[in-house]
């Protein structure tokens, strides 16, 4: 759930320690203090996207316990839905603030950039660093969504299925996908679906939903 790009952060990271670098190369230029404040709203940025990482993985637990009460118990799924919301906006007001301390980085090296750009030619330096680390950085947002409420009901049951092995449990009904748990020869689960591919989607204890190869389970259908 979290809104931001690790891999584009890391490189606009990146392009943010070239741009230091030529800067300080600028000769007779008081860079220091403009630098500082460069990273010192980036170094905030990054400390309000990890709050707002937190408060999301928060948030996304919180509504998870209000599903699962809420067959059970409407007043406390609801009370843990309010405790979800309330988290969700504490997580999109970090990453609003991490978007006002890029903004401030850049427009603070974009006035650097135009010291740099007039001696590139002297120094041997591209101005396109600057103008790179701003595309970058500014692909890093996205929205977040709101959680739905009543909660969807749970996909109906077609059946059992029984594993005839070990196996992983994946995301997706392949075997290249990403592994979101185990079972274990014996174990039963409910079936919920059979993708293309012909693997069955079960759902395990904690709720996590994932696929199982036909080849390692027995299917028995209600």
């Amino acid at each position: 759930m979290g809104l931001w790009d690790a891999d584009l952060l890391y490189e606009a990271t990146g392009y943010l320690e070239q741009a230091a670098t030529a800067f300080a190369s600028l000769p007779e230029y008081d860079y220091e203090g403009d630098l500082s404040l460069v990273f010192s709203q980036f170094n905030l940025m990054q400390a309000n996207i990890a709050i707002g990482d937190m408060k999301a993985i928060e948030a996304q637990t919180a509504y998870d316990e209000a599903q699962q009460l809420y067959e059970t118990d409407e007043a406390q799924a609801e009370a843990k839905y309010l405790e979800a919301t309330e988290l969700l906006e504490e997580s999109r007001a970090a990453y609003a603030a991490s978007i006002v301390n890029m903004d401030s980085t850049i427009v603070v090296l974009d006035a650097l950039s135009k010291e740099l750009v007039a001696r590139a030619e002297d120094m041997g330096i591209s101005h396109e660093i600057i103008n790179d680390f701003a595309r970058k950085s500014s692909a890093l947002g996205v929205e977040a969504e709101d959680f739905p409420w009543p909660p969807p009901p749970p996909p109906a049951r077609i059946g059992i299925v029984t594993m005839t092995k070990n196996s992983n449990v994946r995301a997706e009904g392949n075997a290249d996908s990403a592994q979101v748990g185990k079972v274990s020869s014996g174990e039963s689960f409910d079936c919920v679906a059979i993708a293309d591919s012909g693997w069955y989607q079960i759902v395990l204890p904690d709720g996590v939903e994932g696929y199982v190869s036909p080849k390692m389970a027995k299917l028995t259908e209600d």
